[in-house]
């Protein structure tokens, strides 16, 4: 067995004794949060979130030319894995869709910047 399976076999396994305990414990918080996804405030509040981030895309990717965009879904595809594709500059602060606003950042510097300025990480 090369160092691959035996990898993805231990993976398993833990997976397995794991799933028992991570399943009985419930976060109040999450439980909430999708009833309330759920029920139809929810379901406009979600419907009207999604909207502006549409809105805002399309403006954001306004000046983009047919050639930047191809180049913007090849950097997409190009995404490492365990990458998020960040915008350097967030789309809900003015920041542009183009090529030299976006950046591979991992998943969790992603979720630490949100939609916050660079400087302001620093801070």
């Amino acid at each position: 067995m090369n160092r691959q399976c035996e990898l993805d076999e231990f993976v398993t396994r833990a997976m397995e004794f794991l799933r028992p305990i991570v399943e009985s414990y419930v976060d109040p918080h999450i439980i909430g949060m999708r009833k309330y996804n759920n029920s139809e405030k929810g379901k406009e509040r979600l419907a009207v979130g999604w909207k502006l981030r549409r809105k805002r895309m399309v403006e954001a990717s306004y000046e983009t030319s047919l050639e930047e965009i191809k180049q913007i879904k090849q950097f997409y595809k190009d995404r490492p894995d365990g990458y998020h594709v960040d915008h350097i500059v967030p789309i809900s602060r003015g920041g542009k869709h183009k090529m030299e606003n976006l950046r591979y950042v991992t998943r969790e510097e992603n979720a630490k910047k949100y939609n916050k300025m660079l400087d302001e990480l620093i801070n």
